[in-house]
């Protein structure tokens, strides 16, 4: 539900996140007294809007509410998640098995969130761990994907700029030179294969798979798919040809999201 009117039936609370696509805020219904999680565009940034809409069902989406429409912004009210990002929930957590148990589930969580984006056609283009959330402060909590500004529907490939968090970007993304801050590149849904496969690493080392002191080399290290020494630090084999298989070079031989799950259930049982 959208509206135009002047009325704001939200008191601002306080900001609690903040990035190139908007600033995220913590609102009250002055009525209700309910809490959400207020994010506020550009409005020409209209599909954010549309995929929430569409994804709003999914228990480890973040639910969208209502929006609203002033001037040149729009304010998208969701369901707060004051919980935090998945991998720092692990860090947090000093008991081995509980930490394996949890991993595991966050991550059976991830691959539900990102099936059901590729399910309707979406690309989110930003898999990290820090877009994948807990609803509460309770670490047992469900784990919600939020932040679709980069998102994009799955026709085979997608003009858009480059752009995200470096070290979870695919290699195809910098195949083609930019003309005029755009380019055209091979984009499906083995994008976020390729991310998901950065994070599932991470949550198991507890580090970045690729790390440098500078972007090009970091860059270079991912069109190379320089990883041979990062998979060394996984004992699982199964779990290391699972990663290695998600960071495929060619985006077309990346296995999808339903093979990610069919195997990453085999590994962990």
């Amino acid at each position: 539900m959208e509206s135009t009117t002047t009325s704001f039936p939200y008191v601002f609370e306080k900001k609690i996140g903040a990035g190139g696509f908007g600033k995220v805020y913590r609102v009250t219904h002055k009525t209700t007294r309910k809490i959400y999680a207020c994010k506020i565009i550009k409005t020409p940034k209209t599909k954010e809007v549309d995929f929430l809409f569409k994804l709003n069902t999914h228990e480890n989406i973040v639910k969208v509410h209502e929006t609203y429409k002033f001037n040149e912004k729009r304010l998208i009210l969701m369901e707060e998640c004051d919980g935090l990002n998945i991998y720092d929930a692990l860090i947090n957590e000093t008991d081995y098995i509980r930490r394996q148990k949890l991993r595991e589930q966050y991550l059976l969580q991830c691959i539900e969130a990102i099936k059901h984006c590729h399910d309707n056609g979406i690309v989110h283009r930003d898999i990290k761990h820090t877009n994948f959330i807990l609803k509460s402060k309770d670490r047992c909590s469900s784990v919600k994907l939020i932040d679709f500004g980069l998102s994009e529907y799955d026709f085979g490939h997608v003009s858009t700029k480059t752009s995200g968090t470096l070290k979870y970007i695919p290699p195809e993304a910098f195949v083609l030179k930019p003309i005029n801050n755009f380019q055209s590149n091979f984009q499906t849904s083995s994008y976020d294969i390729w991310s998901f496969g950065i994070l599932i690493f991470m949550l198991y080392a507890g580090e970045d798979m690729f790390y440098a002191n500078d972007d090009n080399t970091i860059v270079q290290y991912i069109r190379t798919r320089k990883i041979n020494n990062s998979m060394k630090k996984i004992k699982n084999d199964r779990l290391n040809r699972l990663i290695y298989n998600m960071l495929n070079i060619s985006p077309f031989m990346r296995p999808d999201i339903d093979e990610v799950k069919q195997r990453y259930l085999h590994i962990i049982q």
